[in-house]
């Protein structure tokens, strides 16, 4: 899977959000895939992203602007990627590749750690996060579910 290179500028203006927001979240660790960023030689100067780090870059702002705390974006899509088995790069696995495609993609959190993924057709059904284990959970019934539209979310990342 081939993922275009991004640099923040170019995010900030796809997506109307200020630069000095991109880079105050790269900064403060908001986005947990940090670690994904491309680096130039010196480690403080960013080089650029892939589009499925730039997604979660965006997504962590929108999150921001929904009136989330600054602390619990972090924890709220670390969760999110939770479906993924811990040591395992997103960037290599077939959920980067939904999220970098043009499939119809939406996350939903619920109740604070149950995490669904929809992709097309397709639904993973609620999956119970706790301390690091996954555990499908198909009778859960939420109270309370945030709902991400990660395709439209990419989709501008990338100006489609």
């Amino acid at each position: 899977m081939k993922m275009k290179r991004l640099d923040l500028e170019a995010i900030s203006e796809l997506t109307d959000i200020e630069l000095e927001r991109l880079q105050y979240c790269v900064a403060e660790g908001l986005v947990p895939q940090r670690d994904w960023l491309l680096q130039a030689d010196d480690e403080r100067q960013l080089d650029g992203i892939d589009e499925l780090t730039g997604t979660f870059l965006v997504c962590a702002i929108r999150l921001l602007d929904a009136g989330y705390a600054e602390q619990s974006v972090p924890s709220l899509l670390r969760t999110i990627c939770l479906v993924i088995k811990p040591g395992r790069n997103p960037l290599r696995l077939p959920i980067a590749a939904d999220v970098v495609s043009a499939r119809r993609i939406v996350v939903q959190i619920a109740d604070g750690g149950h995490v669904r993924w929809k992709v097309d057709g397709r639904d993973t059904g609620w999956i119970r996060i706790h301390a690091g284990k996954r555990r499908l959970v198909p009778d859960h019934a939420p109270r309370i579910v945030t709902a991400i539209d990660m395709s439209a979310i990419h989709d501008q990342v990338v100006g489609r």
